[in-house]
């Protein structure tokens, strides 16, 4: 499979609020009803690398593909998976470092975007 990410890096403070903004709006009717759980696993991570996952997004270039990255302190690389978790293909990108990247998401183009927006000064 040819699968080439194009990836953006960001920061700043307004995501985080949009994204707990976001989080409150649509999150709330799941838990207002407290015998329905909206999560359910579907797989896990098997490749050693992937060990600290803290963003996915769903490809929208490529049918069944699910993009992740580590948090601090890990290689600044993205991993393609599958549903079920199992490795694609890794790629590393370039001209970004790791600092504390804490969010992932994808955009009509289908380009990603990293959110290098965590404190792990704490």
């Amino acid at each position: 499979m040819g699968i080439m990410p194009r990836v953006y890096c960001f920061g700043g403070y307004m995501l985080i609020c949009r994204l707990v903004v976001f989080f409150v709006i649509f999150s709330t009717p799941l838990y207002a009803q407290s015998n329905v759980s909206p999560w359910h696993p579907i797989g896990r991570y098997n490749h050693e690398p992937i060990r600290e996952s803290s963003g996915v997004a769903a490809s929208r270039q490529y049918k069944d593909v699910y993009w992740t990255l580590n948090d601090s302190g890990n290689p600044n690389v993205l991993y393609a998976t599958r549903i079920d978790g199992s490795l694609i293909g890794e790629f590393s990108v370039e001209g970004a470092q790791n600092s504390d990247w804490e969010a992932l998401g994808i955009d009509d183009e289908g380009q990603l975007w990293i959110g290098d927006i965590g404190n792990s000064s704490y």
